[in-house]
């Protein structure tokens, strides 16, 4: 793909073949993504775009399909046991409404969101786009630096924090299942509050009490 300049490793799904297939689909990147947050675990985030496809009986998702499958249809996908989200209506709507962005943004290549040789430009492109906040944006641009080599001009500085090098702040910083467990460690220290299902690998929640993310 011409808009990576190599790949380090993916280790966010926790399985090598859906994480070889995260880093060739810039798609399934972004619903992963979106759908992470401090609610869910991480790899049952990163895992979701596979899930979802095969509930939705292709090989591969596509922002034309998730556009025009009924919404009814791809609600029930999410809401299948195990769910994609605590949320699934929610979280499908976001789905679908991403696709609609990129449809009408990027001609539907997900990939055009970070093609541009300035950072701050693709991190206003990352925050524009649905279910995605400042933080949001500034951990996929670290993802994309830190593990996918895409790194335009000045991606540590429009990072933040999450830009820094040798930290266990998100999921920028997973590099295998050592480093999750210490991005694990720092999230329920940040988040206290959150539920020890929300960082677990068993059956996801029927439901927290408020969305993130």
């Amino acid at each position: 793909m011409a808009h990576i300049l190599f790949i380090v490793a993916l280790h966010l799904a926790q399985d090598e073949e859906v994480d070889r297939r995260l880093a060739d689909d810039p798609l399934a990147l972004l619903i992963g993504m979106l759908l992470h947050d401090d609610q869910h675990p991480v790899e049952r985030a990163f895992m979701a775009p596979v899930r979802l496809a095969e509930r939705l009986g292709v090989e591969r998702l596509t922002v034309t399909h998730l556009c025009e499958v009924d919404m009814g249809l791809l609600t029930a996908a999410f809401a299948k046991v195990p769910v994609l989200h605590p949320f699934p209506a929610v979280k499908a709507q976001r789905v679908r409404r991403l696709c609609e962005h990129l449809t009408r943004g990027y001609g539907g290549d997900g990939a055009r969101v970070w093609a541009d040789p300035l950072a701050w430009v693709v991190l206003a492109r990352l925050r524009e786009l649905p279910g995605f906040d400042r933080q949001k944006a500034q951990i996929f641009l670290a993802l994309l630096g830190k593990r996918l080599g895409v790194r335009p001009q000045g991606w540590q500085a429009a990072a933040g924090r999450y830009g820094t090098e040798d930290v266990f702040l998100s999921v920028a910083d997973i590099s295998d299942d050592v480093s999750l467990g210490r991005v694990r460690q720092y999230r329920k220290r940040l988040v206290p509050e959150a539920s020890e299902p929300a960082w677990s690998t068993g059956p996801a929640a029927a439901g927290p009490a408020q969305t993130a993310g």
